[in-house]
């Protein structure tokens, strides 16, 4: 009988974490599943390993692996997503991939002992390193719905469709801009070429009527995804310097995510012809994906951290477990002195984040004092039935605080 697992405790938690090596399929009890085994490093010193970007999901119906041939309860999205891996590799052996994965669920003691809270701090407050040293950031959106395949293999092509293979980057440029303006005098009646247009009807994203169904539903599916949703993913994904998208079977580079985007508000900006088309593009300019996707290309205009005023009143409303973790999600991002401790309660929290920004000049008087303290308390303390309407900071707080950054 397989023993249950039980972490080793690093050397020096401030400084080291682990590392998940998939070393292949096996059976535990029928039920087939993968092998691991996860290795203590260092960051700084381990050149070559991927971070993967995630959401737990549900908890149940829980699923079994092996780690150091021992035992290991997870959830079911991970394991599929562990199950993913495997496959890639065992399609593609003769492919240079990935070997050494960092996944919080599995690097991460998760437990909740009091023994462990010190050493779980410590690991998330180096969450900014391993995700800006690392290889590669993979996101995972999980198994996908059954149209998952058909959009992401749309958009794995995107570039080929809506440029030209042996067009410079300047050219590209070029290209959109001209199609945009094509557009634009379009919609004001001018008299245009139409060989011009339909010359770029070839190689931007071939929305002739009709678009599949299949495709489109796979990408809003896509789009709306519970993962855009959540705080932890912003820090993962804004601080990673190489992305890939993975979603059922299919993976996809990042740009390819934001070339789509990009020729969908290209496209919006003139009539665009086909309602279908108009319909489900603009559902998709709705969607937190889009949004978190622009956030991303604002931060990395920009790779500087932020004071913690201007991150929570940005981002207050993102999902989270705990909701102590609207803070720790954001440290990877924020420029204060700020430290995850999950010995503190949430009045401590809020009393230290109050504090902060007074000394740091981000509140000027006792009452933006009072209002940052009420707004604090309501993020970090309420339910989640609450009424976003009596969370949101106050607009003259926002302004104040957004004007001192």
């Amino acid at each position: 009988m397989v023993q249950p697992f039980t972490y080793d405790k690093l050397h020096d938690p401030t400084k080291d974490i682990r590392l998940l090596q998939i070393k292949g399929a096996c059976v535990l009890d029928n039920d087939f599943t993968v092998k691991c085994e996860l290795h203590r490093v260092r960051p700084n010193e381990h050149s070559s390993y991927v971070a993967v970007s995630y959401t737990w999901g549900p908890a149940e119906p829980a699923k079994r692996i092996i780690v150091n041939k021992h035992e290991y309860k997870v959830r079911p999205n991970l394991w599929s997503l562990l199950m993913q891996l495997h496959r890639h590799r065992e399609a593609n052996p003769d492919v240079d991939r990935p070997e050494f994965f960092w996944i919080d669920f599995l690097c991460i003691n998760q437990s909740d002992n009091d023994k462990n809270k010190q050493e779980k701090a410590d690991q998330i407050n180096q969450m900014k390193t391993i995700f800006q040293k690392a290889e590669s950031v993979f996101v995972w959106l999980g198994e996908g719905s059954e149209y998952a395949f058909w959009a992401m293999g749309y958009l794995s092509g995107i570039t080929d469709l809506v440029y030209q293979k042996d067009l410079s980057r300047d050219r590209s440029s070029r290209r959109s801009a001209r199609f945009s303006t094509l557009l634009k005098e379009k919609q004001q009646g001018m008299d245009i070429d139409p060989q011009e247009l339909k010359a770029f009807d070839r190689h931007h994203l071939c929305f002739d009527p009709p678009f599949p169904k299949t495709v489109a539903q796979g990408l809003l599916c896509l789009f709306e995804a519970s993962y855009w949703r959540r705080v932890w993913i912003l820090q993962e994904i804004f601080l990673a310097t190489d992305l890939r998208l993975l979603y059922g079977s299919r993976t996809v580079e990042w740009f390819e995510l934001e070339t789509f985007l990009s020729e969908i508000e290209t496209l919006r900006v003139g009539r665009w012809p086909f309602p279908d088309t108009e319909m489900w593009s603009g559902e998709i300019l709705k969607t937190p994906a889009h949004q978190v996707i622009l956030e991303r290309q604002q931060f990395r205009e920009n790779p500087v951290g932020r004071p913690m005023t201007s991150l929570i009143t940005r981002f207050w409303n993102r999902e989270c477990t705990n909701r102590r973790e609207i803070i720790y999600g954001l440290l990877g991002l924020c420029s204060d002195d700020l430290k995850a401790d999950y010995t503190q309660n949430r009045k401590t929290i809020c009393k230290e984040l109050v504090q902060l920004a007074w000394r740091t000049g981000q509140l000027e008087n006792q009452q933006e004092v009072r209002e940052y303290w009420k707004f604090l308390v309501g993020v970090l303390g309420s339910p989640r039935s609450v009424n976003e309407s009596q969370l949101s900071p106050s607009p003259p707080l926002v302004s104040s605080l957004r004007k001192r950054v």
